[in-house]
């Protein structure tokens, strides 16, 4: 979540255009019609409260870009106040419309959805790999104490190192052999 409104204020930021003028894209018709995405885009993205709170979220976005405030201490002051805070409410907005011109990109773009498949399955063969080398506990963390839990992941990320640094020399040995049968 963080990470998501970082990015998100940090693009408004780079987008100087006012968009109050942006046109409703969703479709017409019948919602029988349309393709069904589970419950999503069952309202129009509120253009009006965007429009309304950009200059706080340039200011907020701005703040965080500089370092002067921290995205979890914007994200607390918005909070307190149970989600109720309009640029917070903007924000949201904000990023449903993001989302929205991410996935009618993915859905449109045979490259990008290849890109995407290919990046999860880098991760879930790492995944794959950690539960291997950490296999104590079903590959959990089987404390509470935050020194022991730091202690297993440090030492995890030291077997990733070696196994990583091992495989390079694998690579390194069978590509000396086969440049030695070409010679």
């Amino acid at each position: 979540m963080v990470i998501r409104l970082t990015q998100a204020l940090i693009h408004l930021t780079r987008a100087r255009k006012r968009i109050t003028d942006a046109p409703d894209h969703r479709p017409r018709g019948s919602m029988t019609d349309t393709v069904n995405v589970g419950g999503h885009g069952t309202r129009p993205i509120r253009w009006d409260i965007i429009a309304e709170q950009y200059d706080q979220m340039i200011k907020y976005a701005t703040a965080i870009r500089a370092g002067t405030a921290s995205t979890e201490a914007i994200l607390r002051r918005f909070t307190r106040a149970n989600a109720q805070h309009p640029t917070y409410q903007a924000m949201i907005e904000a990023g449903r419309a993001q989302r929205t011109v991410f996935v009618a990109r993915y859905l449109r773009d045979r490259d990008l959805q290849r890109e995407i498949n290919e990046g999860l399955n880098v991760v879930e063969s790492w995944n794959r790999a950690n539960s291997v080398i950490f296999y104590g506990k079903g590959g959990d963390i089987a404390t509470n104490r935050s020194d022991e839990q730091e202690l297993s992941v440090l030492c995890l990320r030291v077997l990733q190192a070696a196994l990583v640094y091992v495989n390079t020399l694998m690579v390194q040995d069978v590509l000396a052999a086969t440049s030695g049968l070409a010679r």
